[in-house]
């Protein structure tokens, strides 16, 4: 029985990082929030990876009030949440309800706050950052062996 419910958390909390990946994505706020001019938006494909699975989707990302707006979707448009980042912390709205457990939220805030935060290449006990020269993003989430990618899409 806790192996079970050992691998259906695992999965949910891969289900739940792959949302993160996609805000993360849309939220590529480039360390220093260079990836995104003010008064401005940013869409990112987003792909999340957890031990046994993997999720890809698109993040949406606007630049408002001093703060970020971000929504992940997956590619079929089921939007998982909205998040608002802001003077260092995230706010996590209208989240799907299998995603709307306490441990996942804490986990999607947590990691997004560090992805938002970040203003390079970073290494801490539980997140590795790293930016690339494409305006792409990766987060590792080393507790929960859970990994974000962002790439930013090509806007005409």
């Amino acid at each position: 029985i806790y192996a079970r419910m050992l691998q259906s958390t695992r999965r949910f909390f891969a289900s739940v990082s792959l949302l993160c990946m996609v805000a993360a994505a849309s939220a590529q706020v480039r360390v220093g929030r260079s990836m995104i001019a003010a008064d401005s938006s940013r869409c990112y494909t987003m792909q999340l990876t957890f031990r046994n699975a993997e999720v890809s989707g698109i993040c949406l990302l606007k630049e408002c009030n001093g703060g970020l707006t971000g929504a992940l979707m997956n590619e079929f448009g089921i939007k998982a949440f909205d998040f608002t980042y802001h003077k260092g912390k995230v706010k996590l709205a209208h989240v799907m309800s299998m995603m709307n457990k306490w441990y996942i939220r804490y986990t999607l805030r947590k990691d997004l706050a560090c992805l938002l935060a970040a203003t390079a290449s970073q290494q801490t006990k539980r997140h590795e950052v790293r930016l690339g020269d494409d305006g792409s993003l990766w987060l590792e989430n080393k507790s929960h062996h859970i990994t974000y990618y962002f790439k930013p899409i090509e806007q005409e």
